[in-house]
């Protein structure tokens, strides 16, 4: 009796057709969403970097103007000026010319300093005169300006007033009565633009400034019919083609807003085009495959349905063997594999991504710190210290302003082992200070073979701050905090050492471990230093741990360049 052959052709054909859709329809989402995560990368990042560079613009705007508005008020109270005004009817024809150059210079030093002054005047109501940094230096005072600006003061010592298309920055000598003289310096919108232009490092940028009554100041780009688009901070806006970015900042002291507003066309043309592919390969993929199965299901499933078929009938006598044997399966082995190192390919790509990502973190934290208002502020109790004859008060001010100003103007490069050293020793003289005469401080002298070794900014006072923090903050008397510097032929290196006295070796020892595991709080200092060191210098550092009878110590070793 016959009977009907096993059907291998046709269940073999479907089944092998079902699993390769299947397998290409999953790399094809795993590429998809690859692609989705590489956009949802750029939007974040772009974001990212929309903020801080308007927030970066927007503060050294504001830290101009601070300046500039020093520079007035150091010059209603120049003593040449003051003779000039008071003593002006007893002064001989030479000495007003004298007093009238001095003030000039001073006045064209001013706009000079600063980029965003257009013009700078000395208005004279006394002698209805005016010195100024225009072509006439000396001429007759305008009445009117002179009453619109006196209008704008209102009777403060210092104004920032909108007249016309310009800013201005009034300083009145007195609050009441008519002022001996009144100085007036302009800020025109050209010089705004020009200067935010050079701080802008995306020159395709788009920026407005407008007032807290949504009163655009002025404008520059193409984009600004999308600048009206809310203004809660910043926000991407997808238009098909193109999304664009915006990101608000203050800028406090001209009581003005900074909106700019940006494109990634042209990033993303890339993951468009990635996109693009991975569809088209798909399909061909697809189609080929179809076209392979045609073939094996004609030159391999038919002859292997009629040897099956031969061997149900040989099956019958029991006189039929055959070995079974999987070397038809090499070539798809090959492929295999060559789809998995596409995908370690990939994976490798996300890594340098969040590597990226983690880098540019810590850049903005760096230039989270904007202490501007500080500067003035320190200044200001400086001079005042100095004239009272208080010279501890005049030298913490002196080293908070130092202290303040070079985290604020560190570079994102590595900086000289000198000029750490001198920000610690700063650091180092106002908390001893704070802690005297609880705690002595004390640094040993940096040789200079390693001076100008190059190590990343910040990378010392953390371990320097905990010295104090977690060591030395709470003894009665006898703290020490000590900072001395290892020099060998391939590295060299800073200890920080106290007298806290708080942990033995057995916590030293299991503080070490946790940190490396990765099991410290991120916001602790001393993880935070690992993980930096980590990124940075990857096996080629050292970072020691030691306890004593009465103390810890922290050392960290750096490579050396051969600087």
């Amino acid at each position: 009796m016959h009977k009907q052959p096993l059907g291998l052709n046709r269940r073999g054909f479907i089944r092998l057709l079902a699993i390769t859709v299947a397998v290409v329809l999953v790399f094809y989402a795993i590429g998809l969403y690859l692609n989705h995560m590489g956009l949802q990368t750029l939007h974040g990042n772009m974001e990212a970097l929309s903020e801080r560079e308007c927030s970066y613009i927007a503060s050294q705007i504001n830290l101009e103007v601070g300046n500039l508005i020093t520079q007035c008020q150091e010059l209603a109270a120049d003593k040449e000026l003051l003779r000039y005004v008071i003593a002006y009817p007893r002064l001989s024809a030479y000495q007003r010319i004298a007093s009238i150059s001095g003030l000039s210079d001073k006045l064209l030093r001013m706009k000079r300093s600063c980029d965003l002054l257009e013009n700078a005047k000395i208005l004279l109501p006394q002698i209805d005169r005016v010195i100024s940094t225009e072509k006439s230096i000396y001429d007759t005072m305008d009445r009117s300006e002179y009453a619109t600006f006196r209008q704008l003061v209102d009777g403060k010592l210092l104004r920032i007033a909108e007249h016309g298309d310009n800013l201005y920055v009034l300083c009145n000598p007195v609050t009441r009565g008519e002022p001996m003289f009144l100085i007036s310096v302009c800020i025109s919108p050209e010089r705004l633009e020009r200067r935010m232009r050079l701080l802008a490092s995306e020159n395709a940028l788009d920026m407005t400034l407008y007032t807290p009554e949504g009163t655009v100041f002025f404008s520059a780009g193409t984009k600004n019919g999308l600048l009206s688009a809310g203004k809660e901070g910043s926000s991407l806006l997808g238009v098909q083609e193109e999304s664009t970015f915006s990101a608000e900042a203050e800028i406090p002291l001209l009581h003005l807003t900074l909106r700019c507003v940006g494109t990634i066309a042209d990033e993303l043309q890339p993951l468009m085009r990635h996109r693009m592919w991975v569809c088209l390969l798909t399909a061909l993929a697809l189609v080929l495959l179809v076209i392979y199965l045609t073939y094996f299901r004609r030159y391999i499933l038919q002859p292997l349905d009629t040897i099956a078929d031969s061997l149900r009938q040989a099956g019958e006598t029991g006189h039929f063997h055959i070995d079974r044997s999987d070397a038809g399966f090499d070539d798809l082995y090959a492929q295999f594999n060559s789809m998995m190192e596409n995908l370690e390919s990939l994976k490798a790509q996300v890594y340098e991504e969040r590597l990226r990502a983690q880098q540019a973190e810590i850049r903005q934290l760096q230039m989270q710190i904007n202490p501007h208002f500080f500067y003035n502020t320190l200044f200001m109790v400086y001079r005042m210290a100095q004239q009272d004859g208080n010279e501890d008060i005049a030298r913490l001010s002196l080293n908070l302003s130092r202290y303040y100003r070079y985290i604020t103007t560190i570079p994102e490069h590595d900086v000289p082992l000198r000029d750490e050293v001198n920000h610690i020793r700063q650091y180092l003289e106002i908390q001893g200070m704070r802690f005297s005469p609880r705690v002595r401080v004390h640094m040993n002298e940096l040789p200079e073979e390693i001076a100008q070794e190059n190590i990343p900014p910040l990378i010392l006072q953390p371990v320097v701050e905990n010295a104090f923090v977690h060591g030395v903050k709470n003894k009665q008397s006898g703290g020490v905090v000590e900072v001395s510097f290892i020099m060998e032929q391939d590295r060299f290196g800073v200890t920080v050492y106290d007298n806290g006295g708080t942990m033995d070796a057995e916590n030293v020892r299991r503080l070490d471990e946790r940190m490396r595991a990765g099991e410290l709080a991120e916001g602790s200092a001393l993880y935070n230093l690992y993980r930096r060191m980590e990124l940075l210098y990857g096996d080629h550092y050292e970072l020691k741990l030691e306890s004593f009878a009465d103390g810890l110590s922290v050392t960290i070793l750096f490579p050396r360049t051969g600087r």
